[in-house]
């Protein structure tokens, strides 16, 4: 459990149910911080993560966890070394992860720019190249 978490008093899935997703959160933690600064001028608050680390680390907690809590370890798969993949004949990005989830496999594609996006599986093509 997050400090965040543990003050706010609140489950996990809570947490995720106020927030669009778990980067979300963490953007939304480090803004908190920034919002406090401004009304006590003797606190200093230094960035927790830039908004590209916080997207990240969402990233590998959704490999982690779903809403409910740990996800089951048949619901995740690596993919390793990471493919290059394409999206409606687009170059997408690198796969390296799989999840199930809601009756479905989700690819996790890190494009050019290092964004992750959640891909289904049935829109998703193996490449030669990227």
């Amino acid at each position: 459990m997050g400090a965040g978490q543990r003050v706010a008093e609140a489950g996990q899935g809570s947490m995720y149910h106020h927030f669009a997703g778990k980067a979300g959160v963490l953007v939304d933690v480090d803004r908190g911080r920034e919002h406090l600064a401004g009304e006590h001028d003797d606190v200093v608050v230094e960035p927790i993560l830039s908004e590209q680390a916080a997207h990240r680390l969402a990233a590998d907690l959704e490999l982690q966890y779903d809403v409910y809590g740990p996800r089951s370890p048949d619901h995740v798969r690596r993919v390793d070394p990471p493919v290059p993949v394409e999206k409606a004949w687009q170059p997408a990005g690198f796969l390296d992860a799989w999840i199930f989830e809601q009756g479905t496999w989700l690819g996790r594609v890190k494009g050019k720019d290092d964004k992750v996006s959640w891909i289904p599986q049935a829109e998703l093509r193996r490449t030669e190249q990227f």
